[in-house]
C-alpha cells in the first residue's frame, strides 16, 4: 500500500472511531440502536477508506519474458469510467 493511502485509511479509521465514540458520549440517554447505528457508519467509512487504499495500488499485467532474457511487467491502464446517464436534455455518449 503506498504511503499516503496508509496514512489516509490510518486517518479515516481514526476519525470514524471518534466520531462513534463521540456520538455515543454526547447524550446519556442513547440506546444500543444508537451505538449500533454509530458503529454501521464508522465502518462504513473504513470501508470506504479502505477501498480508495486499494484503488490506489496500481495493477499489472502478467510478467513477459522478452527473447533476450529481460522481464517486462506492464502497468495495465486506468479502468475506464463508466457512461454517464442519458437525460432528457442529453443524450448518452457511445
Amino acid at each position: 500500500m503506498p504511503n499516503h493511502g496508509r496514512k489516509r485509511f490510518v486517518a479515516a479509521l481514526v476519525a470514524a472511531s471518534l466520531a462513534s465514540h463521540a456520538a455515543l458520549a454526547q447524550s446519556p440517554g442513547k440506546t444500543i440502536d444508537d451505538a449500533a447505528e454509530a458503529a454501521r457508519t464508522a465502518i462504513e467509512k473504513v470501508l470506504q477508506a479502505l477501498g480508495a487504499a486499494l484503488s490506489s495500488i496500481p495493477q499489472f499485467e502478467t510478467p513477459e519474458i522478452l527473447p533476450n532474457g529481460d522481464i517486462l511487467i506492464r502497468r495495465k491502464p486506468p479502468a475506464a469510467k463508466p457512461p454517464e446517464p442519458a437525460t432528457p436534455d442529453k443524450p448518452q455518449r457511445t
